[in-house]
């Protein structure tokens, strides 16, 4: 595409194309880059191609013709390349533009589940068996035993 091409730079381009050694075909609307590189023109219409004797300003010239544009009447006022007949009425203005539905976000709701687990209370342990009191056992003055222990002294 040369749309977003200036004219000095469709000159490069098409001094480029000029120079280039190999075939090349070229499709373009942009009737500068065309008068200065083609050699030749095809036109491909109705499932056919067929080669156009004259150049590219001939070909523009019978195109017009053949669309009745020829520029001579007062209703064939000519507009853009000349290659469409431009009409007196207005245009019809553009629909306004369909809105887009929006989108909403919803967060998700989370509800909070709270079990109270009952507390356990730890069960009691045995009650100790009860201790038996030492019994004196009687012995020599000097020596003392009791039923669970012996001392012995010499």
């Amino acid at each position: 595409p040369t749309n977003h091409l200036d004219m000095e730079s469709i000159d490069a381009l098409a001094k480029a194309v000029n120079e280039f050694e190999g075939g090349l075909v070229l499709v373009s609307h942009d009737m500068r880059l065309i008068s200065q590189v083609a050699k030749e023109i095809w036109i491909c219409d109705k499932k056919t191609i067929t080669k156009y004797k004259g150049d590219i300003m001939n070909f523009k010239m019978d195109m017009r013709e053949q669309l009745g544009i020829d520029g001579t009447g007062t209703n064939n006022k000519l507009r853009g390349d000349a290659s469409v007949k431009a009409t007196d009425k207005p245009k019809e203005p553009k629909p306004a533009p369909k809105t887009q539905p929006t989108l909403e976000v919803i967060k998700p709701v989370i509800k909070s589940v709270v079990a109270t687990i009952p507390e356990e209370k730890p069960a009691l342990a045995p009650a100790p068996a009860p201790v038996a009191k030492p019994t004196p056992v009687a012995a020599d003055d000097a020596t003392a035993t009791t039923a669970s222990s012996s001392t012995t002294s010499t």
